[in-house]
């Protein structure tokens, strides 16, 4: 039996940046630890300490409140009222610098997880966490927010309200593409195989491209080299003809996506990614789990992948909630 309830004393991440602050420039980049406190709450905290406008703090990586977590914020120097604490209410900074350019959402390079279990048996449990590095590249709950409560194949499309603001409006937006790649990535594996028509991604690149599907591709596949890209559909990304059909089977097309302007562009997703540098130590019955994921990959969709796969096939409302205390026997999932 192995035991695991996600909480400040048993999620650790630490964020990695695709560019380090070089040390010098016009903005304040702060590296945080924080417990038990959302990304959007820490802003909040420091705009309201510091006098720097909200929307002008930026991120790189969003990281749940469910968690102890060391990631970056930045913000002009010149709209600093007053310094920072080195420690507040549920967060430290550990490392403070300046860098040349703000941070943007994507600006990760990966990300380093520990996840600490009670396990019954740690030799059985730990060659069940590492049974695989390679998993389907879902979007976690956690991406949907509230409105993972609603989110069904009639309840997914963001209502065009002009009263809204650009913030609330971008998210209807991602929320509604992030449903539909899991719904495409679930059409996928369940029925799986390689295309001639792919659109590859190589492992860490944000680009994609066309590749006759060869044994060459296939090696760079299954070690995890490249991996076949799905939709997050918009009104510019580049679609194969089975995906546009996909779109179709929901009542829309590609151009519906223009009403909501640059928010709605639409890029491309690894259909999988594959967890790195994957350790287990041990303690007596604690277990912990090292692995790094690339940005945007969930560490609760790896876990749930490995040990309550099922779960996965199911709407979104009812997958693994491990906020709760979770159980997993030795049943296979």
């Amino acid at each position: 039996m192995l035991h695991f309830h996600q909480t400040e004393a048993t999620f650790f991440v630490t964020e990695e940046l695709l560019y380090p602050p070089e040390g010098q420039g016009p903005f304040v980049f702060a590296c945080f630890r924080k417990r038990a406190l959302s990304t959007q709450r820490l802003k909040q905290k420091l705009s309201e300490i510091t006098g720097v406008p909200l929307a002008h703090i930026g991120h790189a990586g969003l990281k749940d409140h469910l968690s102890t977590s060391e990631q970056w914020l930045s913000w002009p120097a010149d709209r600093q009222r007053q310094a920072p604490p080195q420690r507040g209410e549920g967060f430290e900074i550990i490392r403070i610098t300046r860098g040349a350019q703000s941070l943007k959402p994507g600006l990760v390079a990966a990300n380093h997880f520990r996840l600490s279990f009670i396990s019954s048996d740690p030799q059985a449990d730990a060659a069940r966490l590492t049974a695989t590095t390679r998993f389907p590249n879902f979007f976690g709950p956690q991406r949907f927010g509230s409105a993972a409560r609603r989110l069904n194949r009639d309840h997914f499309w963001p209502q065009s309200n002009r009263k809204q603001s650009k913030g609330k409006r971008a998210m209807a937006v991602s929320v509604a593409q992030a449903y539909l790649f899991n719904q495409y990535l679930q059409r996928r594996l369940d029925h799986f195989h390689l295309g001639q028509d792919e659109l590859w991604q190589k492992r860490g690149a944000k680009r994609f491209f066309q590749a006759p599907l060869d044994e060459t591709m296939q090696q760079r596949f299954e070690i995890g080299d490249v991996s076949p890209s799905g939709p997050m559909y918009g009104y510019k990304v580049q679609l194969t003809d089975a995906e546009t059909a996909f779109l179709a089977e929901f009542g829309k097309t590609s151009e519906d996506f223009r009403t909501f302007g640059k928010i709605a562009l639409g890029t491309r997703r690894a259909l999988f990614v594959n967890a790195e540098n994957v350790t287990i130590t041990s303690n007596g019955s604690r277990l912990d789990w090292h692995f790094s994921l690339p940005s945007g990959a969930y560490a609760t969709v790896y876990l749930a992948w490995l040990l309550q796969k099922t779960r996965l096939k199911a709407p979104i409302q009812q997958w693994p909630n491990y906020s709760q205390p979770v159980y997993f026997s030795e049943a296979a999932p």
